[in-house]
């Protein structure tokens, strides 16, 4: 977490902060706004842990909590497997059936790169579209 993506927007993640809220000395402040902590992560023995305050629910929010348990459980590195990188569109992977779902949460055509464990495959879809890749 400490390498924040520049497809984070924090402008579009948080809302209204959680008052009377401080970190740690160890902790490492992400993201403060009027110096109310927002988002924080901190490494706990051989753990570690991520703080969201105030977080309005949006695809950058999903993005960011993808991320941040990946972070936390120190898979950082498997972000580029089943992933897309437009935030609008989701990837889900159903590993019994060898299938995977893109699906486009937005009501507007959206375009993305979806890597799918080593490859990726350009896709286009419309608004609300669900599509299907055969892994």
């Amino acid at each position: 977490m400490e390498d924040m993506p520049k497809d984070m927007p924090f402008e579009s993640i948080f809302g209204e902060g959680t008052k009377n809220i401080y970190a740690l000395d160890s902790a490492q402040v992400i993201y403060h706004h009027h110096k109310e902590v927002q988002l924080a992560v901190n490494n706990f023995f051989d753990g570690r842990c991520v703080y969201f305050g105030g977080v309005d629910y949006n695809p950058h929010t999903a993005r960011m909590v993808h991320r941040a348990i990946l972070w936390a459980c120190g898979s950082e590195s498997s972000i580029n497997q089943w992933f897309s990188t437009n935030p609008n569109v989701e990837v889900h992977y159903y590993p019994n059936t060898g299938k995977c779902a893109v699906c486009n949460n937005s009501h507007t055509p959206q375009s993305t790169v979806v890597h799918k464990n080593g490859s990726h495959v350009e896709m286009a879809l419309a608004g609300g579209e669900l599509a299907w890749i055969t892994i």
